[in-house]
């Protein structure tokens, strides 16, 4: 293979096949490869190249190499992908084909024209050499470096440990085990091969009883500016100018004046850095200035969504959030604009001077004994 360069969009991270062995994780992130810049929708990979590639030794494993393909082609053939648009929401497998020639020892793949979109992008884009993924021994560590290299321009990457687990289907480990057994060893590896400058893991405990593992923060010397700089321009106050961004990075899709967009901006990705890319977190600021919402509405409908468990693609699911808060309906069929005013009982919440109603209280005299 001349080029051992990827680029995917990242939402192939937040679908990554789990329960796959390290030899499976090699070999998917391989064929995967093989589609970047190709044309074609399918390719036709001789066993003794994915053997190379994989670094398949047959000593040090029990399962033949026919075996170990059969079981990368069923478990991968069942990955499936979500997109949604403020109109619609689409499902599609991403490879649509395994074919595996005994004779010939060869494994003909077909990747999905549509699911080919996402080795195509240009910007919300991971990319690596899949030389550095392929020379890491542990399956913690190759999932950790995927996901490091998304956040690769800001040098931060935050996750519950739950995510973590599930991701990695790892999760018959308690949270304390996932990461002395799997975390720590993974940064010293990572750390061992300088692939990331000063990566370092902070794990994050719960003030519940026995301070509970809840969140892991990943931490690194980033690779790159990750916003590109807005600037106004003079001429236009409904324009900005976006300057150039010298390593290609994310970019909004869709320009809003300076002021605005960074209000919105700032207030999601408090909550959302470390989590989605920077064009994600712009993309929910951007939806919420389209559908004319506070950012007090927004961060509800952040909250909510970081509160479900399963949710694929999560900046489409707080979009969509956004969306439908502007068909809220209060309990007396009345909406108004993007707030819903609170009814009880059929009467409206009263608003008090609570600063009168505590002076009221505090120098009201006792009553005599």
């Amino acid at each position: 293979m001349a080029n051992y360069f990827i680029r995917y969009d990242n939402n192939i991270n937040s679908f990554f096949p789990t329960g796959l062995t390290k030899l499976e994780m090699n070999a998917f992130m391989y064929i995967l490869s093989r589609f970047y810049e190709n044309p074609e929708d399918d390719v036709t990979i001789p066993y003794r190249t994915i053997r190379d590639i994989i670094k398949y030794n047959p000593k040090r494993t029990s399962r033949d190499l026919d075996d170990v393909l059969a079981a990368l082609c069923i478990k991968i053939s069942k990955v499936s992908y979500s997109t949604a648009t403020d109109n619609e929401e689409s499902d599609f497998s991403l490879f649509s084909s395994f074919t595996r020639n005994w004779y010939e020892r060869e494994l003909n793949v077909a990747i999905n024209p549509r699911a080919k979109a996402l080795l195509s992008v240009s910007k919300g884009y991971t990319q690596f050499d899949i030389r550095e993924f392929i020379s890491l021994k542990s399956k913690a560590a190759k999932y950790i470096f995927i996901n490091l290299k998304q956040f690769r321009s800001t040098g931060i990457w935050h996750i519950r440990v739950e995510d973590f687990k599930a991701r990695l289907g790892a999760c018959g480990y308690s949270n304390n085990n996932c990461v002395q057994k799997l975390v720590n060893p993974a940064i010293e590896e990572l750390n061992n091969k300088n692939i990331f400058s000063d990566l370092k893991v902070k794990v994050e405990r719960s003030s519940a009883h026995g301070s509970p593992v809840t969140a892991l923060l990943f931490t690194f010397k980033s690779e790159g500016t990750a916003r590109a700089s807005i600037k106004p321009d003079l001429s236009n106050d409904h324009s900005v100018n976006i300057s150039e961004d010298p390593s290609n990075e994310d970019r909004a899709s869709e320009v809003l004046p300076k002021i605005e967009i960074d209000s919105m901006f700032c207030a999601a990705e408090a909550l959302l850095r470390g989590r989605l890319s920077e064009t994600d977190i712009e993309s929910i600021a951007n939806a919420a200035k389209k559908f004319d919402i506070s950012p007090y509405e927004m961060k509800r409908c952040i909250y909510s969504a970081l509160g479900r468990d399963n949710v694929s693609n999560i900046t489409g699911y707080i979009i969509s959030l956004i969306r439908g808060s502007k068909k809220t309906t209060a309990p007396s069929g009345k909406v108004s604009g993007s707030f819903v005013r609170p009814f009880y009982a059929g009467f409206k919440e009263r608003a008090y001077d609570y600063e009168a109603l505590f002076n009221e209280v505090v120098n009201k005299p006792c009553p005599a004994m």
